[in-house]
């Protein structure tokens, strides 16, 4: 350990800096270091074309060519987030340019989603349920479909319950959730599901 601590002294005020972004995106998630890659590598690939070097300047043009080109506010975030941590000693987040930019999209982008679906209800889940055959395997699907219902889980927290996480209790169940979309690192939380009487189909 002292060793690599050395090492990493002994290299250039580039390469420690580098070094130490490198570890600070180990905190995130497997998706987002996935997302954050994919974006950076399209920012130094415009970069390129252009002739240009990472800056405010030059991100601030491509955030707004990306909207220029259909990008949801969602893109652009993730765009200028990743080239903002992977680019940390080259882009200063803060600058006035950068900010009154990404206010300019957000106004210009920021509109109410096409589509957006209604909330599901309990009449519509006891319609669903009712379709789903009898059996084995129709058993395991309304379980989970009216469990992921009662704890408003998402469909990547419902996959990872195991029986070991849950606690069947004389009130219902607590259930213990180790990781999810808001809690990247792992620390887990548990969630209680009451009874409530039969839904009413």
């Amino acid at each position: 350990m002292v060793g690599e601590v050395t090492d990493l002294v002994l290299h250039s005020h580039a390469d420690l800096s580098a070094a130490v972004h490198a570890v600070a995106l180990d905190a995130k998630s497997d998706n987002t270091k996935r997302a954050y890659h994919g974006a950076n590598k399209r920012y130094m690939s415009w970069l390129e074309l252009h002739g240009l070097t990472p800056s405010v300047e030059s991100l601030s043009a491509w955030l707004v060519n990306l909207a220029g080109h259909g990008a949801s506010m969602s893109t652009i975030n993730v765009g200028k987030a990743a080239a903002v941590y992977l680019n940390a000693s080259l882009i200063d987040s803060r600058h006035p340019l950068m900010r009154d930019v990404m206010a300019g999209l957000e106004r210009k982008l920021s509109v109410a989603p096409k589509g957006a679906k209604d909330a599901l209800v309990s009449s519509s889940i006891g319609a669903l349920i009712t379709a789903i055959p009898s059996g084995l395997t129709g058993a395991r699907d309304r379980a989970i479909i009216l469990l992921g219902f009662a704890g408003a889980y998402r469909r990547s927290e419902l996959c990872a319950i195991t029986l070991a996480d849950i606690d069947f209790e004389q009130r219902g169940m607590r259930i213990i959730t180790r990781k999810s979309k808001t809690d990247q690192r792992g620390v887990g939380y548990e969630k209680a599901i009451l009874r409530t009487g039969e839904l009413q189909l």
